[in-house]
């Protein structure tokens, strides 16, 4: 085999190649939309949505899988890579701002429990530092106090209006807000 023939024959390989590597590609992200629309008609038959979502969202969301389940029925096999990935992000872009609501409520509990958790520590370390250096007791009781209290009433406030919103509406505060936190 001639140097000329040999180029060619790897330059074939390589084209191969990168062929199947595109194929497993495409492959892969048809998987992947297909089992997005699969998992979002699941979901949206389910108690979430109506707790999370608002109406129009939810609508929103059912037309876009029902639009991108029917089109990805008729022509997914035919697409191209860019075609699928775009349908893909379009339906996790419908599905983001419900998403993204869920995923602060959820965090807003840790949110909680890390301020409870935090806030006692604070007081308690305040105590022992407090009970091993006798000048600091006036500025504990008079000042310390006094702040950590106002947090305190501050964030049971803000509890208790949390509390009264729905899921679906912004929250008022979340892991972000508080230094503590």
């Amino acid at each position: 085999m001639s140097k000329t023939e040999l180029d060619a024959f790897r330059e074939k390989i390589d084209k191969l190649d990168k062929m199947d590597e595109m194929r497993i590609k495409k492959q892969e992200m048809r998987n992947n939309l297909e089992t997005l629309i699969y998992k979002q008609k699941e979901w949206l038959e389910g108690k979430e949505p109506n707790i999370y979502g608002k109406e129009e969202e939810i609508t929103k969301c059912k037309d876009s899988v029902k639009e991108i389940a029917e089109w990805f029925d008729d022509e997914a096999f035919s697409a191209d890579f860019e075609t699928l990935e775009n349908k893909f992000k379009l339906l996790k872009a419908d599905f983001s701002d419900i998403d993204n609501r869920m995923t602060k409520h959820k965090n807003r509990e840790a949110a909680v429990e890390n301020f409870n958790t935090n806030i006692d520590k604070i007081i308690a370390d305040a105590n022992k530092l407090k009970n091993e250096k006798k000048w600091m007791e006036e500025y504990f009781n008079k000042s310390f106090m006094r702040e950590v209290n106002s947090i305190k009433n501050w964030y049971k406030e803000m509890s208790e209006r949390q509390k009264a919103l729905k899921l679906n509406e912004v929250g008022l505060f979340n892991i972000g807000s508080c230094t503590y936190c």
